[in-house]
């Protein structure tokens, strides 16, 4: 039991983050034919779960205090395992995942860096690639596309006969807009 901080749809389940907790519910029938979410499996994450993105099998979790995790979901065994955390501490405010190999975290002291999983596999962990200051409070990092038809970089133009999906961008809110 505890306080619910987010909540995703993940597999067509479940998953959320209650206290330092990250659960995955799947929707089952009760015996009286009632629904009930069942818990399929939980992951220890840290302090604070905060912050929770998922794509394709991995989950990117945003502790209070520990920064960032990266999980997988074995579908198999019904277990979330971590591949990844950033050694550091840092307090993030936001999370996304740009793609498999990058994730995005925003932290209290106005920053966003990126992060990707290391080549040890001795030693796995999140190594910080970049990260710049914004001078703001990002509270929102947003995987998403806001424009739908493809343009020619080089000069501008919409070009409607090129048939690709537009390229998705993540954009941050703060609280100052």
């Amino acid at each position: 039991a505890g306080a619910v901080y987010s909540l995703v749809s993940f597999h067509s389940m479940l998953l959320g983050s209650i206290n330092s907790r990250v659960v995955l519910w799947r929707q089952a029938e009760k015996k009286d034919g009632g629904e009930v979410l069942q818990e399929v499996c939980h992951f220890e994450a840290g302090i604070l779960a905060l912050h929770l993105k998922a794509m394709d099998d991995l989950i990117v979790v945003g502790d209070l205090m520990y920064s960032a995790q990266l999980l997988r979901f074995n579908e198999e065994s019904s277990t979330l395992q971590e591949l990844a955390r950033d050694p550091t501490n840092s307090w993030p405010t936001a999370v996304e995942m740009a793609s498999e190999d990058l994730l995005l975290c925003a932290d209290d002291s106005h920053n966003i860096f990126a992060l990707s999983p290391s080549k040890d596999p001795v030693h796995p962990s999140l190594e910080r690639i970049g990260q710049f200051h914004t001078g703001e409070f990002v509270n929102r990092l947003q995987r998403t596309s806001l424009n739908n038809r493809p343009v020619d970089v080089d000069n501008g133009i919409v070009c409607h006969e090129i048939e690709q999906p537009p390229a998705e961008q993540v954009l941050w809110a703060s609280v100052d807009g």
